[in-house]
C-alpha cells in the first residue's frame, strides 16, 4: 500500500486519514463540504470514486447520515476501510467494490438523495 505511515487530522481531530502519497486532502474538498445543503441525518449519499474516503467520511461524521463509498482502486479501498475503522464510522459508511461505468449495477437500483463524486486531476 502507497499510504502515509501517519493519519493527519483535521477538524480539530474530530477525523483522522491516511492517505495515499499521490492522492492528499486538498482545500477543495473542505469548500465543497462546506458548501453542501440540504444534507440530514436521514439522507442517504453514495460518493462515486470515494478514494480513502474523505468526503463519505466527512459527511458521515458531520451529518450523521448512511454513506456508500464506490471505490475500484485496491489501494484506494484499503486505505478507504483503514480510515473509517479509525474513524469508528463502520456503521454510517459502507464500502462497495466498484467501477463507474457499472455504478447501476453496484447500487442495485437503490435510491440516494445526494450522488457526489471528487473528479481526478
Amino acid at each position: 500500500m502507497k499510504g502515509s505511515d501517519k493519519a493527519v487530522e483535521f477538524f480539530r481531530g474530530k477525523l483522522r486519514f491516511f492517505q495515499h502519497r499521490k492522492h492528499k486532502i486538498s482545500v477543495d474538498l473542505v469548500l465543497f463540504i462546506a458548501s453542501l445543503g440540504g444534507v440530514r441525518r436521514s439522507s442517504k449519499v453514495v460518493d462515486i470514486g470515494a478514494g480513502f474516503g474523505f468526503l463519505s467520511l466527512t459527511l458521515a461524521k458531520k451529518y450523521g447520515c448512511r454513506v456508500t463509498a464506490l471505490e475500484r482502486d485496491k489501494e484506494m479501498l484499503e486505505l478507504l476501510v483503514k480510515n473509517i475503522e479509525l474513524n469508528g464510522l463502520e456503521g454510517l459508511v459502507d464500502v462497495v467494490e466498484c467501477d463507474i461505468r457499472k455504478v447501476d449495477e453496484c447500487l442495485g437500483g437503490g435510491k440516494y438523495d445526494l450522488a457526489m463524486a471528487n473528479p481526478p486531476f
